[in-house]
């Protein structure tokens, strides 16, 4: 499977929500990095540390969570995708909608690492209290 492909298999077992498939398209020491600064950033190893901190963390974080998908840079092993992350924080109700870059390195049909640009003040914001300012 061609890395392109890999990749969006994952956004679409991620929005699935099928950790199986997530265990197939991941690295077992996959490198997974998460911008910090941000609710849930952090550095994460391994297939279970994303599967336990990243696609479960989600489902608790955000209400109607969303990647949207836009373009498609694909160079080799290197994928890169830009988009919006869109959803409803569980406990402020606020909204949120932030762009994003993810880079991905794709070997022998695996993710082995995902590096995330985004606005983590637009996340921190969604997180905040309607009341409670920056």
């Amino acid at each position: 499977m061609p890395p392109r492909d890999v990749v969006n298999a994952m956004y679409t077992a991620f929005a699935e929500k099928d950790e199986a498939r997530l265990r197939v398209l991941l690295a077992t020491d996959v490198e997974w990095e998460q911008m910090r600064g941000m609710p849930g950033g952090a550095h994460r190893h391994g297939v279970e540390e994303v599967i336990r901190d990243v696609l479960r963390g989600l489902n608790t974080i955000w209400n109607e969570f969303q990647v949207h998908l836009e373009n498609w840079i694909v160079d080799g092993e290197s994928v890169v995708v830009t988009g919006r992350y869109t959803g409803v924080h569980a406990k402020t109700g606020r909204p949120l909608d932030a762009p994003f870059a993810h880079w991905y390195t794709v070997r022998g049909e695996q993710v082995t690492r995902f590096v995330q640009f985004t606005d983590t003040a637009v996340f921190v914001n969604a997180c905040r209290k309607p009341d409670a300012h920056l």
